[in-house]
């Protein structure tokens, strides 16, 4: 904000519990008096209303992003990965990033005046419920996922035509589908911000969501996953390249320099030296990607959690389901398994009859389903012993025969 020429933070950092993304440097006595002061940067700060609500990872989260896409972590690199595991809060880190974003800067103007959320089609809804939640309304995001080419062009091409800071909606929130079809409207402009939920899904830098995503005009890129992590190292370089492109240098020189040494060195034939140099490289890659990756597991929730009661409460079976348990186990199918040792039988022509891990999980499903047996009893009328073959015939993952 500015008053009377002089710059002025948004929020006051001195207020208890106030989350500082940036402090500006100290100035000197000599300085003041000769600095112009409307040009002075200001404190960054988070609005009060998310700082309360955010737990300590949180807050070492929405601070550990901001470095990342204002280029304070790595030089002329604006992205980075957010891998917490499951239920520590990676959307509302996410809310109160962009939320700041869109609302002040070091230069007491916005840093960004939109931004664009990529998910699945299923999260899409779940995203703007979220915005909704956490902002109160104070946002209005645009949530597609789906419609007419028309109806859809249109509405993205008002949303790239906005620009300041009272666009009505500055979030987009799209699933990966859509904008790779209506990548080229998208296409036309400069955006603040794109986010990328499940972002895994960009493992593949040949595919064309990851294209259409990496010809988006922005340079901060945040990817969010639960496991980041691939077993191919060029998966996980092609989740690297799209947040900070060229940070771990093209595909060919990422092969040479450390796929290639750190797979020699795991082989089991590797020669010391082999072995040597595959740790080093592996360590000078932890180094570059740890600066723009930040990863927390779900212990981090056994301290707002209650002790965890683990209840096991055993149930009989009723007679009926005792009499066909009893029927099956008797029959002559079990006693071929048992005598087989449970290998699989087969029946001719390369048809498979049964086996022990097929068996116990018909009998699983008895003991824990009724519909089974009360829905085949209404629907044939037939005995126990019957029942157990109709049971068996209608279930599609375990086709056994009963005699």
């Amino acid at each position: 904000m500015r008053r009377s020429g002089v710059r002025t933070a948004l929020h006051d950092p001195y207020e208890e519990g106030a989350l500082v993304l940036h402090a500006p440097r100290l100035l000197s006595a000599h300085e003041q008096l000769s600095v112009d002061m409307s040009k002075v940067e200001v404190h960054v700060v988070v609005d009060p209303s998310l700082a309360r609500i955010l737990r300590p990872h949180q807050r070492e989260g929405v601070k550990f992003m901001w470095d990342c896409v204002t280029g304070q972590r790595i030089e002329d690199n604006f992205g980075c990965i957010m891998a917490d595991e499951m239920g520590l809060g990676k959307t509302l880190q996410c809310i109160a990033l962009m939320w700041t974003l869109l609302r002040q800067g070091p230069d007491a103007t916005p840093v960004i005046d939109k931004a664009i959320v990529v998910a699945p089609s299923s999260l899409v809804k779940n995203w703007q419920k979220e915005i909704e939640k956490w902002l109160g309304g104070r946002v209005h995001p645009l949530a597609i996922d789906s419609g007419s080419k028309e109806q859809i062009d249109s509405s993205l091409t008002q949303f790239m035509c906005q620009h300041g800071r009272r666009s009505p909606t500055p979030i987009l929130i799209i699933s990966y589908e859509t904008f790779r079809l209506h990548s080229p409207v998208l296409h036309r402009g400069k955006v603040g911000l794109v986010i990328c939920d499940e972002g895994h899904r960009l493992k593949n830098c040949e595919n064309l969501t990851y294209t259409a995503l990496t010809q988006l005009q922005t340079r901060r890129r945040v990817l969010l996953s639960g496991t980041p992590i691939q077993n191919d190292l060029l998966e996980y370089f092609s989740l690297l390249h799209f947040v900070n492109t060229g940070i771990l240098g093209t595909t060919t020189e990422f092969k040479r320099r450390f796929e290639t040494p750190i797979l020699r060195g795991r082989d089991a034939s590797a020669s010391d030296r082999d072995i040597e140099r595959g740790k080093e490289r592996l360590t000078e890659l932890a180094a570059i990607v740890n600066r723009c990756i930040i990863r927390r597991t779900a212990a981090l929730l056994t301290k707002y959690l209650p002790v965890k009661t683990e209840q096991v409460v055993c149930c009989r079976l009723t007679p009926f389901q005792t009499e066909l348990y009893t029927h099956f186990t008797n029959s002559q199918l079990a006693q071929r398994l048992a005598r087989n040792g449970g290998e699989r039988e087969k029946k001719g022509k390369g048809k498979t009859t049964a086996s022990s891990l097929s068996a116990i999980t018909l009998l699983k499903k008895l003991c824990n389903r009724m519909y089974y047996t009360y829905a085949a009893v209404c629907a044939h009328r037939v005995s126990v012993f019957g029942l157990a073959i109709i049971i068996m015939e209608e279930n599609k993952d375990t086709k056994m025969e009963v005699r």
